[in-house]
C-alpha cells in the first residue's frame, strides 16, 4: 500500500516555484522570493493558451500613482510568464475499477513546441477514498505537438466509496512549456 503524504505547498526547482491550491481546489503556480509567494498562473485563470499578458490587468491597481509600488512585483510575474507558457485542463473522464491505477490522458486543445513539464492533482469528493497521482511518462502522440501524460495512482480508482456512494474523481492537469 502506498503511503500518502499530505502537503499544503509543493516546492519545485530549489524552492524557486511553489504549487499551492485555494479553497476551491484551483492549482496556483507561484514564484518565490524569500517568504513571499507571487502567483504566476492558476487553473481558474487559464481558459486557453496564455499568449499574452492580459491576465495581469486584473492584478494591476487602476490608480496610476500606485503602479510604482507594485512595479517590481509585476516585473517578476512578467519575467516568469515570459519564460513559460501554461496550459491547464480538468477531466472527470477517468476509468474506475480493475486496471484503473494507471491512465493516459491526452492534453487536448493545445499544440506544444517542445515536451512540457506536466503536473496533476487528483481531486475527489469529501467521502471518496484519498489517492495520490504521479506522472510516470510524457510522450508526443502520433500528431506532432500533441502530448499525452500517463498518471499512476496509489491504487485503482474505486467506482463507489465505503458508504456505497458513487465516487467523484477529477484530475486537474497543468503543463508548463519552457520557451
Amino acid at each position: 500500500m502506498a503511503r500518502i503524504i499530505r502537503t499544503e505547498q509543493l516546492s519545485i526547482d530549489g524552492d524557486k516555484v511553489r504549487i499551492t491550491s485555494d479553497e476551491n481546489g484551483n492549482m496556483i503556480i507561484n514564484s518565490v522570493d524569500g517568504d513571499v509567494l507571487t502567483p504566476i498562473i492558476s487553473t481558474n485563470e487559464i481558459t486557453s493558451d496564455v499568449s499574452s499578458l492580459a491576465i495581469l490587468d486584473q492584478k494591476i491597481d487602476s490608480d496610476i500613482s500606485s503602479l510604482a509600488s507594485v512595479g517590481s512585483s509585476n516585473n517578476n510575474v512578467l519575467n516568469n510568464l515570459s519564460d513559460y507558457t501554461a496550459y491547464s485542463m480538468k477531466t472527470d473522464a477517468l476509468d474506475t475499477g480493475e486496471g484503473s491505477s494507471s491512465q493516459t490522458i491526452t492534453l487536448t486543445g493545445r499544440s506544444f513546441n517542445s515536451q512540457p513539464n506536466v503536473f496533476g492533482v487528483l481531486q475527489g469528493g469529501s467521502d471518496d477514498p484519498i489517492l495520490s497521482a504521479m506522472v510516470t511518462s510524457i510522450s508526443e502522440t502520433a500528431t506532432p505537438g500533441i502530448y499525452q501524460a500517463t498518471f499512476q495512482f496509489t491504487d485503482e480508482l474505486p467506482a463507489t466509496g465505503e458508504a456505497g456512494q458513487s465516487t467523484n474523481y477529477t484530475l486537474n492537469i497543468m503543463a508548463l512549456e519552457s520557451s
